[in-house]
């Protein structure tokens, strides 16, 4: 329970309230993960199906997103890329991903593209324009 404590006063307030209100605590894996995600630390995580791993690697960004934005340092631009070997993992990560930034409130600030194979070249030229 100290772990979930400390881990919990190091996140964003707003990132915090939104994690807690969604799920009643961190996963393992997530409190194995998520202080070396928010020390920009590299790791590699291996953990079942169901075990929190997105969350884990995302939260640390979510973090740092939020103390630009709330520091107005926040710039257009790209500012994370998961790079996935199945177009079924892409499209369940970008779900997974849309979740926190509605609930937090942050459609307008945070922006998710997901481009695969076959995205048109309409959509990639106008991403390469304006990320």
């Amino acid at each position: 329970m100290q772990k979930e404590q400390a881990l919990a006063a190091r996140l964003h307030p707003r990132l915090r309230d939104w994690f807690f209100a969604s799920f009643p605590s961190f996963t393992h894996a997530q409190l194995l993960c998520i202080p070396a995600v928010l020390k920009r630390e590299s790791i590699l995580l291996t953990s079942p199906t169901g075990s929190g791993k997105t969350l884990a690697g995302f939260l640390g960004v979510f973090d740092s997103l939020l103390r630009e934005l709330e520091s107005n340092e926040l710039k257009p631009g790209v500012r994370c890329i998961y790079i996935s070997p199945l177009r079924a993992l892409a499209y369940d990560i970008e779900k997974n991903l849309r979740g926190p930034i509605t609930g937090m409130g942050l459609e307008k600030e945070l922006r998710i593209h997901l481009r695969t194979g076959d995205t048109a070249v309409s959509e990639r030229t106008k991403f390469r324009n304006k990320p």
